[in-house]
């Protein structure tokens, strides 16, 4: 007897053959509703015997030319999904004993990619791709997918689709870039990343994408291009061979010896939002250094009054420079490069000069350049006039936001990293309270009389300040000797919101982290009561006794 499957691939190979007749499009949806039914074991047996991708594109012909007043649009996507979801995930993309993609599962993603006109399926399909370079990526094993050149070839092309924000292609684009990114990773020299845009790749991927006239795509492409070539060295170079970091630059601040931007502001803009991306990594910051565009860059950053194009560009240079400055091994060297990004944030500090924005940029970039290592807190310290400011904004200014931005940037400057080394968080445990004792000359009252405003953004902030310098020595003996302050901290009743008392909280466990905490930072009494408060947890209430009454 006919098993299933067998009736059924006969069924199908039938379709196939026949599928110019359009009445067929009812049974195919009544043919493919089996099969999702079925047991994946069997459904295995059908791929072994009928190439279903074939057959999925001539049941896609029978969709599109049937006259069926019962097929709509909906009916073909679901069916269409059904079809890669039923081929795709019954098999994994990777062979699960060699532990890559085979050269005939390639094929069968390329075939569905060329040949489906469903958005959703093409989509499901870069994304199972990308589920696979991200494993091959992840796994301890030595080999790496061979990937068809074909394949390549059709994934760089899509990273053209959708001319805008509501057109379908872009789902499609966005998922092509996860691909790309995902199959770069790992930092193989031999890895996808060096032959990424070797031969007529590269001119796919430029022509396809960083020359086209749609800043959307063009930006996109250009995007995934610094994503890139932040992976490793290799990588960059083959995005600089390209040209890709040259149109990057181009579209920034326009061609050497012109007016200094590109000819689109906004794009220009965003250009140098992901310029700042090469400054996360070592290779990419020599690159920023090499090529002269830091001193290009700097030149831009001179306060130039009502200009608007420039007053638009300088947040987003001040943050670029932030990067670049905490990431150097020397930041007072970059700061020393750089006097127009040095001037910037001066003009952002001044309080008479400046428009919110600018303030806000440059106390968060004085921040960052603290926060990313010890030679950043020495930078700042040995430039009094960026920190001074802080301290006075702190004081004088009459809005919460400055005063919660100020506090917020003070932190990152005196905050010590858990991860550094025993020797790095003593020496920076040093330099930050020399930044609190000498530029910022704060003192702890004026800590705790913010943290006890009613404006949450400022009580917030102060005690994030708390929490961050309570685990140094010198900080936590500055609380051991405020009575008050310490009463303050462990009163659980004074909190109205959980954001406030989970902030207050975490100023006591901060305290009870601090290096000398055991050796007589705080007294035997104070010790007890911190390490009470901390055990006894965030919701801790005292129990009460209620007693019930019968009136009479």
């Amino acid at each position: 007897l006919m098993s299933e499957t067998d009736n059924l691939c006969d069924r199908l190979k039938s379709l196939v053959l026949y599928s110019n007749n359009s009445n067929n499009a009812n049974e195919a949806i009544t043919l493919y509703k089996q099969l999702v039914e079925m047991d994946r074991s069997q459904v295995r047996t059908c791929l072994d015997r009928i190439d279903l991708f074939d057959l999925a594109h001539r049941v896609e012909a029978c969709l599109l030319n049937s006259t069926s007043a019962d097929l709509s649009t909906s009916t073909l996507v679901d069916t269409l999904r059904d079809i890669g979801s039923l081929l795709l995930t019954s098999r994994p993309p990777l062979d699960p004993e060699g532990g890559s993609l085979s050269a005939k599962r390639q094929a069968e993603f390329l075939r569905a990619l060329d040949g489906c006109k469903s958005i959703e399926a093409r989509v499901f399909c870069v994304n199972r791709l990308t589920e696979a370079a991200e494993e091959t990526a992840q796994s301890d094993l030595d080999s790496e997918i061979a990937w068809n050149h074909g394949l390549l070839r059709c994934l760089a092309n899509l990273l053209g689709e959708g001319e805008g924000d509501d057109d379908e292609g872009v789902s499609l684009a966005v998922s092509a870039s996860k691909f790309w990114l995902a199959a770069a990773s790992g930092g193989r020299s031999n890895g996808l990343d060096c032959r990424l845009l070797s031969g007529d790749l590269s001119n796919v991927f430029a022509d396809r994408v960083c020359r086209r006239e749609s800043s959307v795509i063009r930006m996109r492409g250009l995007e995934l291009a610094a994503r890139l070539a932040v992976r490793n060295p290799a990588a960059l170079v083959a995005m600089e061979t390209a040209g890709l970091l040259g149109r990057l630059v181009d579209d920034a601040v326009g061609t050497e010896g012109g007016s200094g931007i590109g000819s689109d502001p906004l794009l220009a803009v965003n250009c140098l939002e992901v310029l700042a991306l090469l400054a996360t990594c070592h290779h990419g910051l020599a690159w920023l250094q090499r090529s002269g565009l830091l001193v290009r860059l700097d030149r831009l950053l001179s306060p130039s009054g009502g200009d608007v194009i420039a007053s638009l560009l300088r947040p987003q240079l001040m943050r670029l420079f932030g990067h670049v400055t905490a990431a150097a091994p020397n930041p007072d060297t970059v700061l020393s490069a750089c006097p127009g990004f040095l001037a910037s944030l001066q003009y952002g500090l001044a309080s008479n000069s400046s428009t919110d924005q600018d303030a806000f940029v440059a106390m968060a970039t004085i921040g960052h350049i603290g926060a990313g290592s010890v030679a950043g807190k020495s930078a700042a310290l040995a430039r009094p006039e960026l920190v001074r400011p802080l301290a006075e904004i702190l004081r004088r200014s009459p809005r919460s936001e400055p005063r919660a931005r100020a506090l917020a940037a003070i932190r990152d400057l005196l905050k010590v990293n858990g991860d550094w080394s025993a020797a790095e968080r003593s020496e920076a445990a040093t330099v930050a309270e020399r930044l609190w004792s000498g530029p910022l000359s704060l003192r702890l009252a004026e800590i705790e009389k913010l943290a006890r405003v009613p404006f949450p953004e400022i009580r917030l902030e102060a005690f994030g300040l708390l929490a961050a310098i309570a685990e140094q020595d010198w900080a936590a003996s500055l609380i051991a000797a405020e009575p008050s302050l310490l009463e303050f901290l462990l009163d659980r009743r004074t909190e109205a919101t959980h954001e406030s008392a989970v902030s207050k909280f975490a100023v006591v466990e901060a305290a009870c982290r601090c290096p000398g905490f055991a050796s007589g930072v705080f007294s035997g009494p104070d010790q007890l009561r911190l390490r009470l408060h901390v055990k006894q947890g965030l919701y801790y209430g005292p129990a009460q006794a209620n007693v019930a009454t019968e009136d009479a």
